[in-house]
């Protein structure tokens, strides 16, 4: 994790894009709905990143969501970390 000149962090890792598939809900013209979605994984596997408090990576993590729910176009953002899911 590195600090931007701005004071954001930064978080290496790998955006897998694809499309999700789901049932549509009373459309028998379309009985299949496609949107587009993205999954982000990444590590904080650096002797400075292991010492990080849960605090600071969540925070870390809250940024990066808003900014891939900016760039991607997203509604939402799920993130898991260690036991713990929530959504921006």
């Amino acid at each position: 994790m590195q600090e931007t000149t701005n004071g954001e962090f930064t978080v290496s890792g790998f955006l897998h894009e694809g499309k999700l598939f789901f049932p549509s809900k009373g459309d028998k013209q379309k009985p299949v709905t496609v949107e587009p979605t993205a999954i982000y994984e990444g590590e904080l596997s650096s002797p400075e990143d292991v010492r990080r408090d849960d605090k600071e990576v969540k925070a870390t993590l809250e940024s990066l969501s808003h900014r891939l729910k900016e760039q991607l176009g997203q509604e939402s953002v799920f993130i898991s970390y260690r036991d713990e899911h929530w959504c921006v």
